[in-house]
Formats: structure tokens, sequence, C-alpha cells
């Protein structure tokens, strides 16, 4: 120990070699090493920190709830403005489903911080749940809603009250669900911003954008199937939008061409196109009139092979343009006397003219041919 002392607390390598220089000790390693862990001063400086093993997630971040039900605030910045003052951005974020909204403020005060707090509840909805730090706005700020008279309130109004939740002080990893977007958010006012100083409306704006970048992020794993579509938070905000490929396996409109299934073989079987849709009682069609070369005929749903992805934008140019349509649905009802039915024998049905087209300018529109039908 005193050559340990006198080495100024070195390590076992290095008191191993210089020891070696006088003695040779038999297990000098596992000795010396056993020496070292008695030293007050080296188990001062090479203590580590307890480990525990981390919760499970509360409740409140794993039940449905709506959008910023339940949610963390906290504070980035400085920022500082063109006049020279500074200003601070203060980061709602759901729990659940990990959207965010930003807001603006001038200082660092309770005042201040209660102002952002009414703007988010008028525009996001009124949390029942919030995460914070320890910071003394969010102290000051729950100290003014305990001076409230709850009891009154709930008597008169069904409003409930606001239940604050603070983190343990100098843990911030406790907050990490929060700590994480503040981090994408920096990441991302560094690259927009750079060293730029903007006035208080420019910067209000740039927030915005940030704000709508960081909610575009997916929250889910992104498939290489193009068919599923990564969860994100304005789908939760909003309406989600239709958006993906029609599917194939269904005729849903007239003049699509199709293939019809025959005795042949495949590569042989005659193509035809959609003229009309015959609805049974229930509403859902079940029965097609086709065109082919032969004439019109009548066939099942089941017979016939879509080859043409329709667009959902079909019906709208459609109204644009005056006049009446080539094909319509029927208006009566499919019986199920199967003597009704065309057998697919291939005979021919009485031919049906089309009538003419008109723009909505009044110009006279000529219908092509598709594949010569």
């Amino acid at each position: 120990m005193h050559k340990h002392k006198t080495l100024s607390h070195c390590g076992v390598q290095t008191l191993m070699s210089i020891l070696r220089e006088e003695f040779w000790i038999l297990k000098s390693r596992r000795t010396m090493r056993k020496a070292i862990k008695t030293s007050t001063v080296c188990r001062r400086f090479e203590a580590k920190h307890s480990e525990v093993q981390a919760a499970p997630l509360p409740e409140g971040r794993l039940r449905d709830s709506a959008t910023f039900e339940i949610s963390g605030i906290d504070l980035a910045g400085p920022l500082y403005l063109r006049d020279g003052s500074k200003a601070w951005v203060v980061l709602y974020t759901c729990a659940v489903y990990r959207a965010v909204h930003l807001e603006l403020v001038t200082s660092l005060t309770t005042d201040k911080f209660l102002l952002s707090l009414r703007r988010f509840i008028a525009r996001r909805g009124r949390p029942s749940i919030i995460y914070t730090d320890n910071g003394s706005n969010f102290k000051g700020s729950n100290q003014a809603l305990n001076k409230v008279d709850w009891n009154k309130i709930n008597d008169d109004t069904s409003v409930s009250r606001i239940q604050w939740k603070f983190i343990p002080p100098s843990s911030p990893w406790w907050g990490g669900f929060w700590e994480r977007l503040i981090g994408l958010l920096k990441t991302t006012l560094r690259k927009v911003l750079g060293k730029a100083s903007l006035r208080y409306e420019e910067l209000s704006t740039i927030l915005c954008d940030c704000e709508n970048i960081i909610n575009s992020r997916p929250i889910t794993y992104i498939p290489e199937d193009l068919e599923l579509e990564p969860l994100t938070p304005p789908m939760f905000l909003r309406d989600i939008q239709k958006s993906g490929i029609p599917d194939l396996d269904q005729i849903d409109s007239t003049r699509d061409v199709v293939s019809v299934e025959s005795t042949a073989k495949r590569i042989n079987w005659p193509l035809a196109k959609v003229v009309q849709l015959i609805e049974g009682k229930d509403g859902v069609v079940r029965l097609v009139k086709i065109r082919t070369n032969q004439g019109d005929l009548l066939r099942s749903i089941q017979r016939l092979y879509p080859l043409e992805v329709s667009s959902p934008n079909d019906g709208d140019l459609r109204k644009l343009i005056e006049g009446p349509t080539i094909c319509e649905k029927s208006e009566y009802n499919i019986s199920s006397d199967p003597s009704s039915i065309v057998p697919d024998s291939g005979e021919e049905l009485s031919p049906t003219s089309v009538p003419q087209r008109f723009s909505r300018y009044g110009r006279t529109l000529r219908v092509p041919r598709r594949l010569d039908l």
C-alpha cells in the first residue's frame, strides 16, 4: 500500500511493473488488485453508480385516450431574436400518440408559461395529466392551480382538475419521452436557422414548420410491403386520407376492360368491356353486362378478370362533361330464376347504340374505341 500511495494510487499494471524491478511476488496480480480495492481514495474515484431494473411504462402511456390528454411539457432555448432579446420554446408532447405542439415565449416566468398553456388548451384540448420536470415555472403553475377551489368548480361545471406530476429532481431520463423530442427540435433548428437571428413572428413561423416536420415522422416500423402505411402522429390529429393503389379484384365502374373466362386456354380468353353493372336486391353487384366482338353478354362477376386500374378521379372527370353517360346502372333487380340469365353460349344480344357526348363548351366528343371492341 505504501508503494501504491507513492505512485499516486496507480493501477494494477503500473504497480506490478514497478514492483517487479525489485521483488518477485507470487500471484502478484490478484494480490495487488485486492490491495487496491481496500484503498479509500481509489474506491471513491472508481465507484460506479447503482443500477436498477427499468420499470414498465405507466398506464397513462398505454391506455386508449384522446390526443394530448396525457402530455409532457419542457422548455428549450434560449433563442436570440434580431432585437437582442431572448425567446424560449415550450414543447408539449402527447404521451400516447407522440404528437408535438410548440409555443414561443419571451420569458421563463410562471405568467408567460400559463399564457402558453392557455393557447395550447384552446387549440389542442384540455389535458387530464401533465408530466414536467421541477422547473420553477412549472412549480409556480402547479401552486397557482392548487389555489383554485376545484370542489366548487366541479359542482357548477364538468371541468375536472388537471393532475400535475413531477419527475424526481436531477433525473432527466425520467422524462425521456419529451427529452428525445427536444433533441429532434434542436437538430432541426440548427440546420434551419444556422447563425441567423429572426424576428418574433418569423421565428414563430419557423417553429410551426418544425412542428409539422416532427409530427410527420413515423412512430412505427416502416415495412417493405407497399400496402402497409406506417403510423404517424397526424393520423390521430386529423382524418386519415385515403391513399394507395386501388384493388384489382373488384369491378366498380363501367368501361373497364376485362378478360372473360371460357372453356378455351387462358391466352385465348376473349376481351370485353364492361357496359352495365346490375345490382341484386341487397345492392351488391353480382351480374355484369359486357360487350365483346360478338355482341353484348351477361356474365357473373366471378367469370371476369379485371385488366385495368380504375382511377379514383374518374367520377370527378365525368362530372366535368355535360350530356348523357354511356351507360347507367340497371333499375331492375335480378331474380334467382336461372332462366333469366343468358347462358355462356356466346349468343348475341341486341346491339346498343352509343349516344353522343358533349363537352362543357358544347363540342362533340368522339368516344375512342378500346382494343377494337
